[in-house]
């Protein structure tokens, strides 16, 4: 009983130890990109576009816009 937990065992590790190197970031060869966020204000689009070109500029990595992630009502309460 004893040999066949330490099998299942053995079998659950090499499963686990399997999955975890089959990521995604295995494959990729080129320059990750860099997704920025900005909320629905200009000025956050501004400074999103702004902080874009630094990176692609300075780092020579791709940045992508993730734009319009809505407003913050609760800043704007009085």
């Amino acid at each position: 009983m004893r040999k066949l937990w330490r099998q299942l065992l053995l079998l659950v590790c090499g499963c686990l130890l399997l999955a975890g190197c089959a990521g995604s970031g295995i494959t990729t060869a080129g320059q990750p990109t860099i997704r920025i966020a900005a909320m629905s204000s200009t000025e956050s689009q501004i400074m999103a576009n702004m902080v874009a070109e630094l990176i692609n500029h300075e780092l020579d990595y791709k940045t992508e816009i993730v734009g319009n992630l809505g407003s913050t009502p609760w800043s704007t309460r009085r």
